[in-house]
């Protein structure tokens, strides 16, 4: 398996949500209009740049390439709980998933990707 997070992968959502929980991302963050998140622990919502990002991977369905999606590690600024948060990219991604794209802070090209990492093929 590549072990670059830019490189989608043909795992399952679930698998690669499973596979973040065992890394620590235990919290599920969701999605918010105006590029805002909404902390899966504290409930409180903060625009995206404010977000911590510490791990990513892209998912592209195996039936059909344009079920792309990224999960992505992230820490809440409010109460610091690690979780994941499933967002859509591309030409499907909704409005609001595509405005929380946008918000979120650069991305650092050596995100850990625990799906990766969890089949012994990540570089550490």
């Amino acid at each position: 398996m590549d072990d670059n997070p830019d490189t989608a992968a043909d795992t399952s959502v679930l698998a690669v949500l499973s596979s973040f929980a065992e890394d620590g991302w235990v919290a599920n963050h969701t999605s918010e209009p105006d590029g805002a998140v909404r902390c899966g622990r504290c409930d409180e919502v903060n625009p995206g740049g404010a977000w911590e990002v510490g791990a990513r991977h892209r998912v592209e369905g195996a039936s059909d390439p344009a079920d792309m999606q990224v999960v992505y590690g992230m820490r809440c600024p409010a109460c610091g709980a690690d979780g994941a948060l499933l967002v859509g990219y591309g030409a499907t991604a909704s409005d609001q998933d595509q405005d929380l794209l946008t918000a979120l802070p650069e991305e650092d090209d050596d995100l850990a990707d625990p799906v990766a990492a969890s089949s012994g093929s990540g570089s550490d």
